[in-house]
């Protein structure tokens, strides 16, 4: 049986590179171990952007590039399917024991103005409780499970491709829920598995920082 999340969401996408088919294949269990059924999209690979501008004159990682577009792709075509909202992962996800449950619980009592929605992150501001099971967020860094919905989709596209742009997309997330409705669940649900980053190019491991407040 589909997993709750399905219901709550019109589309529900992984980013993957198309030279990481061993992301895409550990993604896929994982997702099946929750019964979420994620529509791969191939994710801008960050070693054809060398020579844009960005990153010849502003010294803007390529890795990092690839990624902000990759959302920016990913919210034109939710925009373009005229989704109302659409869950994000990143291939690295990994979800904690009791997911679905601790989803529903959350997603219920998700206001009904809300524009972002995140299933965990690195808050560095101190969240503001709602419920038991979730927190108002103002300054959330991480990217790599989060749902967004229509509203918030040209006010990301602006600045993700704004050619002034030199912060990470979590960065510039972290700016919009300053400004928008934006909520996660606490304590999170879905975390980063300890691999190599194309994006960081070496090891990472990121779920220190996404303990680090809870």
């Amino acid at each position: 049986m589909p997993s709750v999340v399905h219901s709550a969401f019109d589309g529900i996408f992984c980013i993957n590179l198309d030279r990481r088919p061993d992301r895409w294949d550990e993604a896929s269990r994982e997702f099946e171990s929750v019964a979420i059924k994620a529509e791969r999209f191939p994710a801008i690979d960050g070693a054809a952007l060398t020579g844009s501008f960005r990153v010849r004159f502003f010294g803007f990682r390529a890795a990092r590039l690839g990624i902000i577009r990759s959302i920016s792709n990913l919210i034109r075509t939710a925009r373009d399917r005229k989704m109302r909202s659409v869950l994000i992962f990143e291939d690295d996800v990994v979800f904690s024991p009791g997911f679905e449950e601790a989803f529903a619980r959350a997603f219920r009592d998700l206001p009904a103005n809300w524009a972002g929605f995140w299933l965990a992150g690195n808050h560095r501001i101190e969240p503001t409780p709602v419920t038991d099971s979730l927190a108002r967020i103002r300054k959330t860094y991480s990217c790599h499970a989060f749902a967004i919905r229509d509203i918030l989709f040209e006010p990301a596209l602006r600045r993700l491709e704004s050619p002034f742009l030199r912060k990470p997309s979590d960065v510039v997330f972290a700016k919009l829920q300053a400004e928008w409705p934006c909520y996660a669940i606490t304590p999170g649900i879905a975390f980063q598995r300890a691999s190599h980053s194309d994006i960081e190019d070496g090891l990472m491991n990121y779920a220190k920082g996404l303990h680090r407040i809870r």
